[in-house]
């Protein structure tokens, strides 16, 4: 049984912590493997939710802003990069974490090419992640102008 000290300590732990109630959001087809992903982010103090599908995160994204996304993918097939496309399109203020097992260079070519803000290589040092959330977490997002990126000014 845990005391109401305890209790009380990691509450106060919780909202000092890097990621105190920042809203994260992991996409993760691997159910069992995201879980203990959302799980390790809410013991730092991140509000982490968890999307399966592609379809799952963006009705997660139209309803709730989250401050970065988290996209576990293998990026070897050129459907999963337009995915990470689509996904961009619904998630323009949301910075996007890309966690690959795909070669270095390659990989974060095109992450960075189709919309990630930045690239992890399993294995990773769950530290890494911390470090990215907080540096992303001092930026601000720029939303594009649409008159200027259709290319037309009205």
């Amino acid at each position: 049984m845990i005391s109401r000290p305890d209790l009380a300590e990691r509450a106060s732990a919780a909202t000092s912590s890097p990621g105190a109630t920042t809203p994260v959001l992991v996409l993760d087809p691997e159910i069992e493997l995201g879980r203990g992903l959302t799980q390790q982010l809410a013991r730092y103090g991140f509000r982490a939710d968890l999307a399966i599908t592609e379809n799952a995160a963006q009705v997660c994204l139209r309803h709730k802003l989250y401050r970065a996304m988290i996209v576990v993918a293998e990026l070897s097939r050129p459907e999963e990069l337009l995915e990470s496309q689509r996904l961009r399109e619904a998630a323009l203020k949301t910075w996007m974490i890309v966690i690959t097992t795909q070669s270095e260079d390659d990989a974060t070519e095109s992450v960075l090419r189709h919309g990630g803000d930045t690239c992890l290589h399993r294995p990773f040092r769950f530290a890494t992640l911390l470090s990215r959330l907080e540096s992303l977490s001092h930026e601000t997002r720029a939303v594009p102008d649409p008159a200027l990126t259709s290319g037309k000014r009205r």
